[in-house]
Formats: C-alpha cells, structure tokens, sequence
C-alpha cells in the first residue's frame, strides 16, 4: 500500500486479516486444499490465537467474531455489537 501510495482504512485492514487468516488456514491443510477442507478447519477454532486476535467458531453464528462495530454517520463514534444470529 505504501509503494502505491494508497490510504490504509478499515477494509484494506480487514482484507489483510482475512488474507492472511486463509492462508494460515491453507497451510495446516495437509494434501490437496479443497472447499470443504478449509471450512472444516476454520469451523474448528476454539481460542485459537491468530495475529493477537482469539478466534473461537461460533456455529449459531457461523462466524469467528463476537462483535462487529458499525460506523456511524459523523465518522467517529463507532457502535459496538454482540453478535446474536445471522439473519440469512
């Protein structure tokens, strides 16, 4: 992002944890990595630690997060959310 003189913002963070979530993911895979590999391996977290996160698979949630903070209209005040159920 510096060599492209791009801002750093919530997404280019989240996209970076994300990649490099996947490819830890990747690399415990032993053999081929499929589609299904890589979900059963991520629906099997419990307090693992991860770039100084704790990520625990919530399978109500289908999510590895507790909270998601929701931005606010004037660009500073953030609401924090416990995460209850995905509405699908």
């Amino acid at each position: 992002m510096d060599e492209n003189n791009l801002p750093y913002d919530v997404f280019s963070l989240e996209a970076f944890l994300t990649t490099s979530l996947l490819v830890d993911v990747m690399k415990r895979i032993k053999g081929p990595i499929t589609r299904e590999k890589i979900a059963k391996k991520l629906e099997s977290f419990y307090d693992d630690k991860f770039q100084g996160l704790t990520l625990t698979f919530n399978p109500n949630t289908r999510s590895l997060a507790r909270y998601v903070w929701i931005e606010t209209a004037d660009n500073e005040n953030w609401i924090e959310r416990k995460i209850k159920n995905i509405l699908a």
